[in-house]
C-alpha cells in the first residue's frame, strides 16, 4: 500500500495495519516519507500559506491592549469603585455602569487613529457584562479582536 491512504476508508486502513503486522519484513512501503497534507480548509496550503504568513509578519501592527478589570481608572471613570476585602468592587449598579463603561470604551477607541486601529486585546479580571459592553464598542473599530487570559491563553475573538 502507497501514500497518501484514505483515513476515512476504515477497510483500507485495516488492511495496511494488518499488512504490516504480518509482514514485519517488508515495511518499504510504510517508510516512504510522507507527502505534506493538502489543506481541505480553504485557507491556504503548506508553503504559499507560510509565505502569506512570512510577509503578513513583517508589516508592523498597531496592537491596543484594553484592561476591562476595575484597576483601569479611565475606563471606570464615572463609576463608584472601592475596596473589600483586598479587592476592586463595583459599587455603581451595572445596568447603570454599563453606559458608563461603553462610553469611556468610545473614547479609548477615538484615541487611536483610525489608521492605526489593527487589533485590540481584551484583558483584566471582571464580569462578563462588562466584556461585552467593550466588545460591542471595539468590535467593527478594530480588523482584530483578541482575548488574554493573563496567564497565557490568547484567543482571536473577531476578524474583520
Amino acid at each position: 500500500m502507497r501514500w497518501p491512504i484514505d483515513v476515512t476508508d476504515l477497510d483500507g486502513v485495516a488492511e495496511m495495519l494488518e499488512a504490516a503486522v504480518n509482514t514485519a519484513d517488508d515495511l518499504s512501503d510504510l517508510t516512504e516519507p510522507l507527502p505534506a497534507p493538502a489543506c481541505t480548509c480553504g485557507a491556504g496550503t503548506g508553503v504559499a500559506q507560510a509565505q502569506v504568513n512570512a510577509k503578513e509578519s513583517e508589516k508592523e501592527v498597531n496592537v491596543l491592549t484594553i484592561n476591562v478589570g476595575l484597576d483601569n481608572k479611565e475606563l471606570y471613570e464615572g463609576c463608584e469603585v472601592s475596596e473589600a476585602g483586598g479587592r476592586l468592587v463595583l459599587v455603581t449598579p451595572p445596568a447603570e455602569a454599563a453606559n458608563i463603561i461603553g462610553r469611556n470604551a468610545a473614547k479609548l477607541v477615538d484615541a487611536v487613529p483610525s489608521g492605526e486601529r489593527d487589533a485590540v486585546t481584551l484583558t483584566g479580571a471582571m464580569a462578563v457584562w462588562a466584556y461585552l459592553v467593550v466588545f460591542h464598542v471595539i468590535c467593527h473599530q478594530f480588523a482584530e479582536v483578541w482575548y488574554n487570559d493573563g496567564r497565557g491563553g490568547v484567543v482571536l475573538i473577531a476578524k474583520h
